[in-house]
């Protein structure tokens, strides 16, 4: 779309959707758990990790739903070749905003992220001080592959 220069077709939308996540985004901060670090989930069925997200991350261009419970995640993810993308927040102003209340399956515990939320490898330092990506954790399981990449989410 944008290579042919097509208009966004929702624009007014999206553009509601970031000031939503803001206005929710004030009151989390008074919250007693505003400054917790949380680990959030995203299930991705039918994927792979691309080594150029493994290396320097990418952006999710639409809302981005995350969950708390990594069986919901698990859920979203069922297949053959399946991504668990677990976000590793520290405050309320790195997490996207609890919207259970307007769901309709509060127990997801969904928690949205605005367009355009840049997610980042983790990184640790190998055995010469360098700084790298976090290796994924891979579980076979049967003719499936879940693999869980560790990402820090970034505005």
């Amino acid at each position: 779309r944008e290579a042919e220069g097509r208009a966004h077709p929702l624009p007014v939308t999206v553009t509601q959707i970031v000031k939503g996540v803001l206005q929710l985004r004030k009151i989390e901060a008074s919250e007693a758990t505003a400054h917790d670090s949380v680990d959030l989930y995203r299930g991705l069925a039918g994927r792979s990790i691309l080594p150029q997200f493994f290396a320097k991350g990418g952006t999710e261009l639409a809302p981005m739903s995350t969950t708390c419970n990594l069986k919901v995640a698990l859920q979203y993810a069922s297949s053959e070749h399946a991504v668990i993308l677990r976000l590793k927040t520290r405050g309320f102003m790195g997490r996207g905003v609890d919207i259970s209340f307007l769901s309709c399956f509060p127990a997801e515990s969904e928690v949205l992220f605005p367009p355009l939320t840049y997610l980042r490898p983790v990184r640790e330092k190998d055995e010469t001080g360098l700084e790298r990506p976090k290796p994924p954790h891979v579980i076979r399981v049967g003719a499936a592959t879940v693999t869980i990449f560790d990402v820090q989410p970034k505005k």
